[in-house]
C-alpha cells in the first residue's frame, strides 16, 4: 500500500484530468525511473507522474499506483477501462499486471472479469484455450491468486463453449475451472525434474472423479489432454516450477491421518488452499494424491462411535465420495473445521 505520509497529487482534482498516452517501450529501471522516484508526487509534472505511477507498478504497488492513475485519468475508474489500459500498456510488467489483476479487491476482481473478456475463446478446444490464456497471463506464485485467475477463465470458457461442441463435454462452469487448476497441477508434476515419480493417466483421471458437475469427464478426454500435456509442456520452465508454491496463502495445511475407505489409515500432508483440499503423500512431494473442490464437498465432525473408534475425527464428503481425517486433538479439529467453512463461504461469494 501507498506510504501514509505521501504528498497529494498535482493536479489530481476532477476538473484538472489528463489523458493517457499509450506507451510503445518500456520505461528504463535506471533513469529517469529512479529519479522520479524519489521525487515527492506534488513536485512531478502530469507526464511525470504517469511515468512514476508505472514505475511504483512495476515495484510491486500495483493497487496504489492504479489508484493514483486514476485520479490523473478519471475514466480508469471503470473496470472495462482499466482492463483495456492494462491490456495495452506496454510499460506494465505482465507478472505485475497478474499480481494485479488477481488481487481479493472488489476493483480488481472486476477488472479480471473484463481482462479476460478482452481475449476470446469461441470454439477452442478446453487445452488450446487454456494455453492461449497463460500466454497472456502470468500466473501468479500464491495459490489463492491462481485460483482467481482460473476461475474466471473457466467460467468465461463455458459461457462461450456451452452450446458448441468444444463445451458439449462441460456440466458447468465450476467444471472448466476444476479441469484447469488440474492440468496446471499435471503440467507441474510431468515437467518439473524435482517430482521424481511423474503422474500417470488414470491417476490423473483419478483425481478428477466426481468432478465434471457430479460426474466423472469422459476417459478418452482425458487421456488425450494427458498426453498432449506430456508432450508439450503448457507453462515455461520456470513458470511450471514456480506453481509448485501454493501454499504461502493457504488457510490451513497440517499432517492428518487419512482413511480413504480402502481399508487403512495413513499420515498425509493436508493443505487447504483456495478453492481445493489438497492431500499429498509427502509435504515435499507434489503432485497431491487427492484433490478436493470445496465447493462440492462438506466438513462433518464424528464422534469416536461414528468413526468407528478413531479419535478427533471429521468427514469431508459429497453424495458420492467420502474421506476420513483424524487428527490430534479436538481443538485440531474445529480449527481445520473452521478453514474449511471459511473457504466455503469466500466461494459462494
Amino acid at each position: 500500500e501507498e506510504d501514509s505520509h505521501s504528498p497529494p497529487l498535482f493536479g489530481a482534482s476532477s476538473s484538472h484530468s489528463v489523458s493517457l498516452p499509450r506507451a510503445t517501450s518500456p520505461p528504463s529501471t535506471k533513469s529517469p525511473s529512479s529519479f522520479v522516484s524519489s521525487l515527492p508526487p506534488c513536485f512531478l509534472t502530469e507526464t511525470l507522474q504517469v511515468t512514476y505511477c508505472f514505475h511504483r507498478f512495476n515495484q510491486g504497488k500495483t493497487v496504489a499506483a492504479l489508484s493514483r492513475l486514476s485520479l490523473l485519468c478519471p475514466s480508469l475508474s471503470s473496470p472495462t477501462e482499466m482492463a483495456k489500459f492494462l491490456e495495452d500498456c506496454e510499460s506494465l510488467q505482465k507478472e505485475e499486471i497478474s499480481e494485479y489483476i488477481s488481487d481479493p479487491g472488489d476493483l480488481p476482481c472486476r477488472v479480471l472479469k473484463d481482462y479476460m473478456a478482452l481475449q476470446s475463446y469461441y470454439r477452442l478446444d478446453f487445452e488450446r484455450a487454456l494455453r492461449r490464456m497463460l500466454k497472456r497471463i502470468d500466473l501468479p506464485k500464491e495459490g489463492q491468486r491462481i485460483d482467481r485467475i482460473l476461475k474466471c477463465f473457466g467460467y468465461q470458457f463455458y459461457e462461450e463453449n456451452k452450446s458448441l461442441p468444444t463445451g458439449a463435454v462441460f456440466r458447468d462452469a465450476k467444471a472448466c475451472h476444476s479441469l484447469s487448476f488440474a492440468l496446471i497441477m499435471l503440467n507441474t508434476d510431468l515437467h518439473n525434474p524435482n517430482v521424481p515419480n511423474k503422474m500417470t493417466a488414470p491417476q490423473f483421471e483419478t483425481n478428477l472423479t466426481g468432478y465434471n458437475g457430479g460426474s466423472n469427464f469422459p476417459s478418452q478426454f482425458l487421456s488425450e489432454i494427458y498426453l498432449r500435456i506430456k508432450s508439450e509442456g503448457i507453462l515455461e520452465k520456470d513458470k511450471g516450477e514456480q506453481a509448485l508454491e501454493m501454499h504461502p496463502e493457504a488457510a490451513k495445511e497440517g499432517w492428518l491421518k487419512c482413511d480413504e475407505g480402502s481399508g487403512g489409515t495413513k499420515k498425509r500432508y493436508v493443505v487447504i488452499c483456495g478453492s481445493v483440499l489438497l492431500v499429498y503423500k509427502k509435504k515435499d512431494l507434489p503432485p497431491p494424491i487427492l484433490t478436493l473442490s470445496l465447493a462440492d464437498y462438506y466438513a462433518t465432525p464424528l464422534s469416536r462411535e461414528e468413526a468407528k473408534g478413531k479419535k478427533f475425527s471429521f468427514l469431508v464428503h459429497n453424495a458420492t465420495k467420502k474421506v476420513l481425517f483424524s487428527a490430534n486433538t479436538q481443538e485440531a479439529v474445529f480449527q481445520w473445521l473452521s478453514a474449511v467453512e471459511m473457504r466455503k463461504r469466500e466461494i459462494a461469494k
